[in-house]
């Protein structure tokens, strides 16, 4: 079946369309139109996803570095609270108020600190090699507190000690704390 009909006419041959048969098919503008809505809508998803990959990226770096920052200041406190004594310098140094060095009740120079070069919390004993406990350590303060809670800066009357440190990474900034009674301070 031809989908013209041919009506021989003896002046002059005449096509006309099949009234049975339709058109079929899409115009180009139709396409077009279409091509640019699938477009917008797959450009949307590809920022929701990527959206939603960078949130749990920043998520995951923030735990870790709160998690580094929380066990580091429970071992700093854990061995504070080992304190030989405050009578003299070589027990309890509290000239600085960015580091504390402090001889445990075995006779072992320790020393906490924050390394400004590397930006971590580092830990040395004795003259050994400092050990890095946390990175990302924008500040460090260490204050001596009396039995009342007023800060003070005479070692014989030093009750408990605070340790602060302010974690820092792009626009991520926590700061953690603890106060530690020392065992041997009476």
């Amino acid at each position: 079946m031809t989908p013209f009909i041919q009506i021989d006419t003896p002046q002059r041959l005449t096509q006309r369309p099949c009234p049975e048969v339709k058109q079929r098919g899409f115009t180009i503008m139709e396409m077009i139109v279409v091509t640019v809505i699938i477009g917008i809508i797959f450009a949307t998803g590809a920022m929701l996803v990527g959206r939603s990959f960078e949130h749990f990226s920043t998520t995951r770096d923030v735990s870790d570095i709160e998690g580094q920052a929380r066990v580091a200041l429970e071992r700093a406190s854990r061995e504070l609270r080992a304190i030989r004594g405050k009578s003299s310098n070589a027990d309890l140094d509290i000239g600085t108020a960015n580091e504390i060095s402090f001889r445990n009740t075995s006779g072992t120079l320790i020393r906490f600190y924050r390394d400004a070069g590397s930006n971590r919390f580092m830990r040395q004993e004795n003259t050994g090699t400092p050990q890095p406990l946390a990175d990302y350590i924008s500040a460090l303060t260490v204050t001596y507190h009396d039995q009342g809670g007023a800060s003070t800066g005479t070692r014989a009357l030093v009750y408990y000690i605070t340790v602060g440190i302010t974690v820092t990474r792009g626009n991520f900034s926590n700061n953690f704390s603890t106060a530690v009674k020392v065992r041997n301070f009476e």
